[in-house]
């Protein structure tokens, strides 16, 4: 800042206690210990070097001009990132959405799967119950067509030995027919 040329006037003076004052607060909040001011010339080295457009070279000579610039490009950064963090947001909360029915999803095929599946236990279950009723009863009718069987066997046989002792009687009978037969017709020959 340039104070007019011998003028020592209110304002000029003014600016002055006013920088001064601007300087000895960076001084201090350099001097405490994390401060971004403590590395205050950590960068001198690079001061001939700019960048390729040039975008952060001083545009006017004054500080409020270089607050100023600072200032819109803070803002223009900041909208940036708020569009980036909107769109980022709005990815994720359809990713989300997508994920969620996704889930909905499995969870209510999952409990149809459940259900059925406890449906077809209850099924094979019930099944089995009537298998073993079929079993036992199989059992009780094998059971009891052997009993038949036998018993079936048995008269059979005794059927059998009637029918034989039948007809032996029938062919005695026969065999008495015949002699009396003859006795009779040579009784009447001789008579």
């Amino acid at each position: 800042l340039k104070a007019s040329e011998g003028s020592s006037s209110f304002l000029a003076v003014s600016r002055r206690a006013a920088v001064a004052t601007v300087v000895d607060h960076a001084r201090k909040l350099g001097q405490e210990p994390g401060s971004l001011a403590a590395d205050e010339h950590i960068f001198d080295e690079y001061e001939d070097v700019s960048s390729k457009d040039k975008a952060y070279e001083k545009k006017s000579g004054s500080v409020v001009g270089l607050v100023e610039e600072i200032k819109v490009k803070f803002e223009t950064e900041r909208t940036s990132k708020m569009e980036t963090e909107k769109d980022d947001k709005k990815k994720f909360q359809d990713e989300e959405a997508a994920l969620e029915a996704a889930i909905k999803s499995e969870d209510e095929g999952l409990k149809t799967d459940q259900a059925s599946s406890a449906e077809k236990s209850q099924e094979k279950a019930t099944a089995a119950g009537q298998l073993e009723v079929a079993q036992k009863s199989m059992a009780q009718v094998k059971s009891e067509k052997a009993a038949v069987e036998a018993e079936c066997s048995e008269k059979q046989t005794k059927q059998q030995e009637l029918i034989t002792f039948r007809e032996g009687e029938l062919e005695a009978l026969e065999k008495a027919l015949t002699i009396i037969s003859e006795g009779v017709t040579e009784k009447a020959k001789r008579q």
